[in-house]
This record gives structure tokens, sequence and C-alpha cells, in this order.
């Protein structure tokens, strides 16, 4: 490595350590790492995970006065393919883009060491003008044009936590087909912002589906002799019985995505063909657990704002499996900590873990259930406890009576909308004069995809469309309503994302009052202004933010 280069890339580490997206152990674990492998910087920091691509880039492109290109910005077919192999472009880290006056624009991933860039311009026989490229960018629009080749040198890395740096990434070309497969499948995932992935073995191949915004999408398909070495190497990630292919398992591992932590959690279950496997991917950027980034109107977070004020009381989030329930209270949990508190939680399975929140897994075989451990808790001198699901009698009960005793007390509860928590809870065997003496808040909620702001297009609402929305609570709505088209910064989809949409209220004194009778509780809640889930959702659609297919099928849900 010249001069030059170590200079380059201290000036990379300060740059990114300077502007937070590095910390110092991190920019010590890459340096080493770099150093021990000859690897270089750029790579290390990708391969290992430790900042965020986009960021580098920028930095790079910053320090050498060079402009940007992103994976948009690739060909439709291999520029210059004459002159230059995919193997050498690929161990260089370089794609060509195009051509602008007469000379050949190439994105480059690492400016620090462009003997490539060189080569490529005397092969190519032209002037070559360089862009930077963040590395994923760079990697799947290579891809994209030329395939992603298992004998190629330069692989992408297992995003599993190593004990031993510089061993995993020399390792990278000598690792197993079954292992970079595995490692392609987790870091497009990633990428893609996926929830889930379902790794399923069928008669004449596997397939790979990842979960976007809520709908399944076959990501890629391998060979059906492979079911048993990727359902073999995730276990192995996740520490559980490679031997074991005849019951279920449960497991759960961590991962680093371009710097930033995202827990894990597998299951995989025996079929005709060999053992299916999910993976639900639970990322923990602070910006996901912030409820005004979750969706929720202005309404509802000035009901999430009363609640979090009161010191006892019972809130329940509600809504159906995948519908956000326990992102809402972690959220909340998030406003909640270093306010000099002792929150509890008692989860099954432990979701996002927060260092300062004392977590308990339910283990029923070692009778740890909801009920016994809320007990427990009673006698830890708590302020806030959360119940991840109240889903038994014994369960709802003792809720009920920490709420009474003087804690607040968040959990959720499966009812199909916010005033059906109350006839639920009753339903359980809680006598109704605690449920109006307990109560602080019900929101019931839903999740539906948000349309990309880049491509969405207008149009003027059909007639049927203006039933729908007017049957939803939206009467005389003119205005248009958007479609979705599919553009590059929603990979073709049309939507980006999901947001939620809920129903709430924050139980007040005449609320209470009246809890004990379901139709004054009912008449009550409409002369307080309740605004239901599908007015919610039509607001949604009016404001361009959702789409009428999902409307309608939130309606017949």
């Amino acid at each position: 490595m010249t001069d030059d280069v170590k200079t380059a890339e201290a000036a990379l580490v300060e740059t990114l350590v300077g502007a937070g997206a590095l910390d110092a152990a991190s920019a010590r674990r890459a340096a080493q790492t770099a150093s021990a492998t000859g690897e270089a910087l750029v790579a290390v920091l990708h391969q290992l995970a430790l900042a965020d691509d986009a960021v580098v880039a920028d930095a790079l492109a910053r320090q050498f006065g060079l402009r940007m290109a992103t994976r948009a910005d690739a060909p439709a077919a291999p520029v210059a393919s004459g002159a230059v192999s995919a193997a050498f472009l690929r161990q260089h880290r370089a794609l060509p883009l195009g051509w602008s006056d007469e000379r050949l624009v190439v994105g480059i991933v690492d400016p620090t060491r462009a003997q490539g860039l060189a080569a490529i311009a005397f092969a190519a026989g032209c002037a070559a003008e360089a862009r930077i490229m963040a590395y994923s960018d760079w990697r799947g629009a290579f891809d994209a044009l030329y395939g992603a080749d298992e004998e190629d040198a330069v692989e992408h890395p297992p995003t599993a936590i190593w004990a031993d740096d510089a061993a995993r990434v020399r390792d990278q070309a000598d690792a197993a087909p079954a292992v970079r497969l595995v490692d392609a499948i987790l870091e497009a995932a990633l990428e893609s912002n996926a929830s889930d992935i379902h790794i399923e073995p069928l008669p004449d191949r596997v397939r790979v589906r990842y979960r976007l915004d809520g709908e399944l999408t076959t990501a890629r398909e391998e060979p059906p002799h492979m079911a048993a070495p990727i359902a073999a190497r995730v276990k192995i990630l996740a520490d559980m019985d490679v031997t074991d292919r005849r019951r279920p398992q449960d497991g759960r591992t961590s991962l680093a995505a371009k710097g930033r932590p995202v827990d894990v959690r597998i299951s995989t279950v025996p079929s005709s063909y060999g053992e299916t496997v999910a993976l639900r991917l639970l990322r923990r950027d602070a910006a996901l657990l912030d409820l005004r980034a979750l969706g929720f109107s202005q309404p509802l977070l000035d009901l999430f704002t009363q609640v979090l004020a009161l010191r006892r009381g019972l809130f329940l989030v509600t809504g159906p499996t995948g519908s956000g329930k326990t992102t809402t209270l972690y959220a909340m949990l998030e406003r909640l900590r270093g306010a000099a508190l002792k929150i509890l939680s008692i989860e099954d399975p432990v979701e996002y873990f927060f260092s300062d929140i004392t977590q308990v897994q339910v283990n029923e075989d070692a009778g740890l259930t909801f009920a016994s451990a809320l007990r427990s808790f009673l006698r830890q001198d708590p302020d806030i406890i959360l119940v991840g699901e109240i889903r038994d009698t014994d369960t709802a009960r003792i809720a009920v009576q920490a709420a009474l005793t003087g804690h607040l007390v968040l959990a959720t509860l499966h009812t199909i909308d916010a005033p059906g928590a109350l006839t639920r809870l009753a339903d359980m065997g809680v006598d109704r004069y605690l449920i109006g003496a307990t109560l602080a808040g019900v929101v019931s909620q839903r999740l539906m995809r948000r349309l990309c702001d880049r491509c969405r297009k207008p149009r003027a609402a059909a007639p049927i469309e203006r039933a729908l929305l007017a049957e939803c609570g939206l009467a005389g709505f003119e205005g248009p309503v958007h479609d979705p088209i599919g553009c590059p910064a929603c990979r073709g989809a049309g939507y980006r994302g999901r947001t939620a949409v809920a129903e709430g209220f924050f139980a007040n004194e005449p609320l209470r009052a009246v809890a004990h009778d379901p139709g004054a509780f009912a008449t009550a809640l409409a002369q307080a202004g309740f605004t239901p889930l599908l007015a919610a959702a039509a607001a949604r659609v009016a404001q361009g933010e959702a789409s009428i297919p999902d409307l309608k099928a939130l309606s017949l849900a």
C-alpha cells in the first residue's frame, strides 16, 4: 500500500468519524482488518457492515471532487464489453456506464485504488471519467449486467457477526456455495427493506421469496439439491440443531446491514421436499421506533402523548398479526427510556432488544408464561410493564390488577377494532367495572402500503371509487386519486414502505364512566369525535399516500 493510499484512507476515516457515520472502535477495527488482509478500506467497511455504503460514497466523492452515480445510472446492456472482461471489472470494482464527449464514464467504488480505471481507459482506447458509486449500488448493477459469478474472488460477505474479521475477509473466495448463497439472500433482502424471507423447497426448485411492503415477491430460484445446504447454513447462523430435520425449530441471530443492527427471527418447519425456512428481519433503526415516523396522524400522536404522561392504567394496541402492534409499543418505550423509570417486559419472542430495559422471554417448558412473569413483575417495583400479548384469562386479570395497583401496563390484544377491546377483555373474564377503572386507552391499527412519491400518478376518481370513499367515511370527495406506476426509486413496485393507519381513543372520565354499558360507550365514543380506521385509511387515499386497491382490500378484511 502506497503512502498516498494510506493518506487517502486515513482522510476517509477521519471524515466518516467526524460525520458520526463511523465510531472510533469501528474505525480501528476496519483499519486493522485492512492491514491484515491487504484489502481496500472501502471494501472492508462494506464487508464488515461498519458504515452505510451511501455515506461512504458521498464522503469519497467530496474528498476526491468526483461526481456520483447510482444504480439508476447503469446501462441496459454492458458497455465496452469487448475491451475489458467482467472478471477484471469485478476485481477492480468498476462498471462502464456509458459515453460522454468521447470519454468512457466508469463507475468506481474506491478512488484510492484506481489502477483499474487507467487499465480500462487503455483497453478502451480513450480517456475515462470516474464516477463514485456506493458499493451496494455497484454490486447490484454489476450483477444485473454480468451475473453473480460463483467463482469470482471478490464475493459478498457473510452478514453474521464473526469473531475474526481478518479471517472472514480472507475466506470469502473459499466460502462454500451454500454460505455464499445465504449471504447473498440475506444481503439482498436487507437492501430491499424486506420484512421477511421465505425459503421454500418445491419438487423442482427452491423458491426464495421476500415480503416487500406486505406483499410476497419471488426473489430467486435455486436447484432443488440446494434445499438442505441452505437450511443447514441458516441454522448454523442461529445456533440451531443442524442434525434435527424432523421437528420445527425456532432461533434468532443478529446481523449488521450497512452499519445498522438487524435482529433475525428464524423458524424452520419440515415439509414434503425439505425444511421450509422463514426469517423475520427486525431492524433496530431509531427511525423505526419513532411514533411520528411510523405514520400515525396527529390526533393519534396526541393520544400517545397523553397515555405516556400517565403512571397507571392499561393501554392496549390491537390488530391482526403483522399489523405493527409490537413496533408501536416499542416506539412508546423509546419515548420513556431515560426517564428514571424501571421498565419490565414479557414477550414471546423478544423482538427488539433495549440495553436499559429488563426484557423476559416466555418459556412455557420452564413454566415461564405471561401470567407467571406478570406476577413476579409486581414484586420488582416496576413503573412500566409491557405485555407482548394478552392471550388468556390469567394474563388479562393480572394485567388489569397491575394497572389498578399503580403501574402503567402497555399490551397488545387481538381484536378487530378499538371499541372491541372492552368486549374482548370482558369475554376473558375481566369485570367491566374494573375495565372502566383501569383502561387508559386503545389503538387499533393496520399497515397500508405507501405510494412512491416520485412516480405516483394522479387521475380523476371513478364513480365506484368515490362511492367506496364515501362508504369509508369520506363523502363528497372530488379530488384525484393516485395509481402506482413504478420507477427506479421504488424498484418498479410503485410503493415504498408502509404506513400505519389507526383508530383510537383516550379513556377519559366520561368514557370510563360508561365502560360497563356497550351501547352507552359507543354513543359516548361517537360524541367524542372518534374517527374509525376506514375513515383514516380513506384520508390517506385522498392525500395521495395510499391507493384505492389497498383501501378496498382493507375494507374487505
